[in-house]
């Protein structure tokens, strides 16, 4: 068995467990649901920048729910996962599956608000593209911040912490993209913009495949 399909195996895996419990799952979606429900009653007209910052807020928290736990199996199993495949399999198989929940999550939370609050989106490929880079990118952020908890005991203020200047420069990038899809810029107006978003995605990915290693085998 190749690299690849053990990390197919992996991912598969836990996405059985997900759908199992589907406790994760459940509960971000009533979260989801929930501030949709509180924001539609608490205003009587959402103007874009309420809607942009509601909305990654949102995404942000609910994110956290989802992959914030994700080695929460592992954790007192490090040593067992260490003989059987690398760290590199292990770290990669948790990217790709907490990025496919956080795509969903994004479109999830894209077609409630739309539905719900409204959408003044007028350039709607801008706001594709920034959702679902952006999705992926705060999935694979968490993912790091997850495992750093899981290694350190569940410290969560630490991870908060290192997670922060990885956190707040893809935020700022995001809301500032999702708000020019209200103003129908261009492509090419977008596209330093469009380039650090997906530059901060892979230097994200880079100290995901760097780090991990070395918090698996402390």
């Amino acid at each position: 068995m190749n690299n690849w399909q053990k990390i197919i195996q992996y991912s598969l895996r836990d996405l059985r467990l997900e759908w199992k419990q589907k406790s994760v799952i459940g509960s971000s979606l009533v979260y989801l649901i929930s501030i949709i429900f509180l924001s539609l009653h608490a205003f009587e007209q959402i103007d874009p920048d309420v809607w942009n910052a509601l909305f990654w807020i949102i995404m942000i928290f609910t994110t956290l729910s989802v992959v914030g736990r994700s080695f929460d199996r592992e954790a007192r199993t490090f040593f067992y996962h260490f003989h059987l495949v690398s760290p590199g399999i292990i770290i990669t198989s948790k990217l790709l599956t907490n990025a496919i929940f956080s795509l969903i999550l994004g479109w999830l939370a894209y077609l409630l608000f739309s539905v719900f609050l409204g959408n003044q989106i007028q350039n709607s490929t801008t706001m594709l593209i920034v959702l679902s880079i952006g999705s992926v990118a705060l999935g694979t952020t968490f993912t790091l911040s997850a495992a750093m908890s899981a290694r350190i005991q569940g410290n969560l203020v630490l991870t908060s912490i290192l997670s922060l200047p990885i956190l707040l420069p893809l935020v700022i990038v995001i809301v500032r993209l999702t708000g020019r899809a209200f103003a129908d810029y261009t492509f090419s107006q977008n596209a330093s913009l469009y380039l650090a978003l997906i530059l901060l995605n892979v230097i994200i990915l880079l100290i995901s495949s760097v780090l991990f290693p070395y918090l698996w085998r402390d």
